[in-house]
């Protein structure tokens, strides 16, 4: 997960700055590169799944319909954020309310950049338990593939 939000949030710093795309864009194709490694990850390395064939199939698609909800809940995070901004909220300010401890005034600098920040966090946080519990959950797995062999 961490290894995909640097990704994430690696692409949408470099699409918004040295490219003149709308950032709506720049966060899509961000979080949908960095889809191929979150699946990659998640499956083999946190959830050490070393499921084949079929339901590995299954899980791929199970794990792509939960990445286009997390698509679509991470840009409604990042314009109603940017929207904020816009609106003259300071995104660093709104977090500053939530930990005033911790410096915020580089997410000033690069509004999307702080956007999709607290967006990646959010869906990642929810995200990882859909994971552990309904997609690489390895008693469903062996349920399931005991009940196929008692048949």
């Amino acid at each position: 997960g961490g290894t995909a939000a640097v990704v994430n949030l690696g692409l949408v710093h470099i699409l918004d700055s040295y490219t003149k795309l709308y950032y709506v864009i720049t966060v899509n194709i961000a979080f949908l590169t960095a889809f191929g490694v979150s699946y990659s990850l998640q499956k083999y390395w946190t959830f050490q799944d070393t499921t084949r064939g079929p339901e590995a199939h299954k899980q791929a698609i199970k794990y792509f319909a939960v990445s286009v909800i997390n698509l679509l809940l991470n840009t409604a995070i990042v314009v109603m954020l940017m929207e904020l901004s816009v609106s003259g909220t300071s995104i660093a300010g709104w977090l500053a309310q939530f930990g005033n401890f911790i410096t915020f005034s580089i997410l000033d600098t690069r509004p999307v950049v702080a956007a999709q920040f607290i967006a990646a966090f959010t869906v990642a946080f929810v995200s990882f338990f859909v994971y552990k519990f309904l997609i690489f959950n390895r008693n469903q797995h062996e349920t399931t593939h005991s009940d196929t062999e008692s048949r």
